[in-house]
């Protein structure tokens, strides 16, 4: 028998193209599993899930503690889908999407979650930021990404930075601080490859004790200016391009 893909479902309808046989459409079917669950979950019972499933108990105790800051119907809702960097909040529609490609450990699940939801608690003020571009969409995050630390501080019962690192289990080779001038001009903060450190808690915790004896102000300029990823722009113009879709 020969199919196409349409939908995600095997039909007998033919493209330009001609027919994808059986092996290549259950291959395409195999790559969009992790997606094929569209409906999207109450937060608490999704929190309360991967808790369930192994997820750190610390985490699991935040974030229900955190979401009684919102009242029942601002409260947002999760759906599994495609992220660029693992998971994000669509402001418009009060969503966190989780991408089970790139995240799978519960634990680390619920620290994206963690993180998306400091901008749930920001979410006016990142819609209002939006419609005047990157950069104010930028120092919000900025303030998320703060948030998210302090967040992670309390979860790992630490006082303070110092005591983060040690109690994430930073390798000490990497606590090695940067002057502010130098994070300037190459518009980061010297940091691993992914591919050697990984965990977003652990590279976040680093980012914010190399830059402790710094301003704010002089932080917030080099992560605005700091690419939001690997391989992805800089924050600032990430936002940028996401603001002017919107309009």
């Amino acid at each position: 028998m020969r199919t196409v893909l349409t939908a995600f479902a095997k039909t007998n309808e033919r493209t330009p193209d001609g027919y994808y046989d059986d092996r290549e459409v259950n291959m395409v079917i195999e790559h969009i599993k992790p997606y094929a669950d569209p409906k999207t979950t109450a937060f608490d019972s999704v929190i309360q899930e991967f808790g369930a499933q192994g997820g750190n108990k610390e985490y699991v105790d935040h974030l229900l503690e955190l979401v009684k800051k919102l009242p029942p119907n601002k409260r947002p809702t999760v759906v599994r889908g495609p992220a660029l960097t693992g998971a994000n909040f669509d402001t418009s529609k009060n969503v966190i999407t989780i991408d089970p490609t790139k995240v799978t450990d519960a634990t680390a699940i619920l620290d994206f979650i963690t993180f998306e939801f400091q901008n749930v608690l920001q979410r006016e003020a990142l819609r209002e930021a939006t419609r005047k571009g990157g950069e104010a969409v930028a120092e919000i995050e900025y303030l998320s990404d703060q948030r998210y630390v302090e967040s992670l501080i309390q979860i790992n019962k630490a006082q303070e930075i110092e005591e983060l690192v040690v109690a994430l289990g930073v390798p000490r080779e990497f606590l090695v601080e940067v002057t502010f001038g130098d994070a300037l001009k190459a518009k980061k903060v010297d940091r691993p490859p992914k591919s050697t450190l990984p965990r977003q808690d652990m590279r976040q915790a680093l980012w914010w004790w190399k830059t402790r004896r710094w301003s704010d102000d002089q932080r917030k300029q080099v992560w605005m200016a700091e690419n939001h990823g690997e391989g992805v722009e800089s924050s600032t113009e990430l936002y940028e391009k996401q603001a002017r879709a919107q309009k």
